[in-house]
C-alpha cells in the first residue's frame, strides 16, 4: 500500500509512478503486509519543485544584420528559486544567462550576421534544475538598403572630398 502524502494511494504495484498536482514535499509511506497480516512501512519523502514561468519578453521584432539587439526576459519562480534563462536565436546559435533573482529583468544582446526571418525561442531554469515552457519570438532581420537620389554622384564627391565642402561653405559665405 503506497501513500504519496498528497491524499492519493495505490496498491498491488511494486514499482508505481505518481504524479504530483502541487510542489512541495511530501511523505510518502509503504506499507506491506505479509500472508500472515503482519505489517512493516517505510517513510521517506519527496520534494517536488515547480518550474518557473514562461518567460516575458520585450525587444525588437525587426532590424538589420550585423547590429546588436537587446532583450529583456523575465519570468517568476513560485518557490522563488534563482533563474537563469537559455536562448535559442533562430541562426543555430544559443545563450545562457547566469542565474539570477525571481521575477528580476534580465537583458542579453544578440545580432544576426544577415538577413532572413529568425524564429527563436527562450526558457526559463530555475537552480535546481527544473524547465518551464518556452516563449516563443519572432525577429525579421532586413537587408540595410541605401537610398539613391538623383544626386546621389554629388553626395558620393563630398564625403569623399570632406575639405572641398568646407571650401565650398567659405565661399558661398554660409
Amino acid at each position: 500500500f503506497w501513500d504519496y502524502g498528497d491524499g492519493n494511494t495505490s496498491t498491488g504495484d511494486p514499482h508505481p509512478t505518481h504524479n504530483y498536482g502541487i510542489a512541495g514535499n511530501y511523505t510518502v509511506i509503504l506499507t506491506v503486509t505479509d500472508s500472515e497480516n503482519n505489517t512493516a512501512s517505510d517513510t521517506t519523502w519527496t520534494y517536488i519543485n515547480a518550474p518557473p514561468s514562461a518567460p516575458s519578453i520585450n525587444g525588437p521584432d525587426s532590424g538589420k544584420p550585423n547590429t546588436e539587439y537587446d532583450f529583456t526576459f523575465n519570468s517568476i519562480d513560485i518557490e522563488e528559486h534563482d533563474v537563469k534563462y537559455i536562448v535559442y536565436w533562430g541562426d543555430n546559435s544559443w545563450d545562457e544567462t547566469d542565474y539570477n533573482l525571481s521575477g528580476t529583468d534580465v537583458e542579453v544582446s544578440h545580432s544576426w550576421p544577415e538577413k532572413g526571418y529568425f524564429a527563436c525561442t527562450v526558457y526559463a531554469e530555475d537552480e535546481y534544475g527544473a524547465v518551464g515552457d518556452g516563449t516563443d519570438f519572432n525577429i525579421m532581420i532586413k537587408k540595410s538598403k541605401s537610398i539613391k537620389t538623383k544626386y546621389q554622384w554629388l553626395q558620393n564627391f563630398l564625403q569623399s572630398n570632406p575639405n572641398l565642402f568646407l571650401i565650398i561653405r567659405h565661399l558661398l559665405g554660409l
